[in-house]
């Protein structure tokens, strides 16, 4: 009896590690098809394994998130509402269903839901990035911009918080947080239409700087601390762009208020991580390339001679920068 109780026991707990097994595989199968695109196949799937078991967190997440893309909204919604009071709801879970709020246009629950998404993760730079999309389509463009800096504040990876913030910050007039924002932002996100954006932005800002008598003047007058002494230094550089505003001049005025920056020991007063790292650039005797990349794109012939005549310091830039990672740290000057 006990040898036959025990082999019950094993074959039991085998049949159990096996369906685990199963289950596993089949959910892996099922995201294969999502990144196939064939939702249909990958629903089935899910539907099945919800069916069996209605209370697995994984299973049911992964349920609504293919109905979410099959444009199932209520069955993404009515297996998905129950998730986000379970005390192991995840970040990922609130932006599904953010989506599938979104996809219905119901905009009450959609700001309940960022709001009891923010509570529940505070420190959440990816949902601040979201909720402050959504103010900002509310048409509430200050508080989409608080909320933007502190997630930038709370999570400084994420990079959406600054690509949102550099773009409020060109709407509404004030150019340095834009570059700072904008360069910040092309850095953690490199290769996508947003970096591409970002960069025009970028190059669009430093000619508002030169090109508008006022700029520098309206800086002095309704800047911080730090703005006004950035954009003290880079107003010292004016007489290099004499030339134009090329990515050859402004590599020159941004190495110069780089070496004022380090030479005032403004850097001890106002830590500053993108800053460390152009000096880093510097360093490493690819700053020029650097700032081609960063601008080139505005003037694609000339950023083509100019890494043609190059080369050599070129390709040294692009083994750093792929082999480099920007991480941006909490410091008092990265939101204010």
């Amino acid at each position: 009896m006990k040898i036959g109780f025990l082999s019950l026991a094993f074959i039991s707990c085998a049949f159990t590690v096996f369906a685990q097994q199963s289950d596993s595989m089949l959910m892996e199968k099922a995201k294969t098809f999502m990144l196939q695109g064939d939702y249909e196949n990958a629903s089935l799937i899910y539907s099945r394994l919800h069916t069996a078991k209605p209370n697995n967190y994984d299973i049911t997440k992964g349920y609504v998130f293919v109905s979410y893309l099959k444009k199932d909204y209520q069955t993404a919604l009515e297996n998905g509402k129950n998730l986000l009071d379970l005390p192991t709801v995840d970040v990922q879970t609130f932006q599904i269903m953010a989506n599938v709020f979104s996809a219905l246009d119901n905009r009450k629950e959609l700001e309940k839901l960022y709001k009891k998404s923010i509570e529940k993760f505070p420190n959440s730079g990816v949902l601040k990035s979201e909720y402050g999309e959504f103010l900002a389509k509310k048409g509430k463009p200050e508080a989409a911009i608080a909320m933007w800096e502190s997630g930038i504040k709370s999570e400084p990876s994420i990079a959406a918080n600054y690509y949102f913030a550099a773009k409020y910050y060109s709407n509404f007039g004030n150019p340095i947080w834009t570059v700072i924002y904008g360069e910040t932002f092309i850095n953690i996100e490199r290769l996508t239409a947003r970096t591409t954006e970002a960069k025009n932005l970028l190059l669009k800002n430093y000619k508002l700087l030169y090109t508008n008598a006022d700029a520098f003047a309206n800086i002095e007058k309704n800047g911080d601390a730090f703005t006004k002494t950035v954009a003290q230094l880079l107003s010292a550089q004016a007489t290099l762009t004499i030339e134009g505003i090329t990515p050859t001049t402004l590599a020159a005025i941004r190495s110069n208020m780089l070496a004022a920056w380090y030479a005032n020991k403004y850097n001890e007063k106002y830590p500053f991580y993108l800053f460390d790292y152009l000096k880093g650039l510097e360093q490493n005797k690819v700053f020029s390339a650097y700032n081609h990349w960063l601008f080139g794109a505005a003037n694609p012939t000339e950023y083509s001679t100019w890494t043609a005549a190059n080369k050599q310091q070129n390709d040294a830039f692009f083994q750093l920068y792929r082999t480099s990672i920007f991480l941006p740290v909490l410091n008092q000057y990265y939101a204010h």
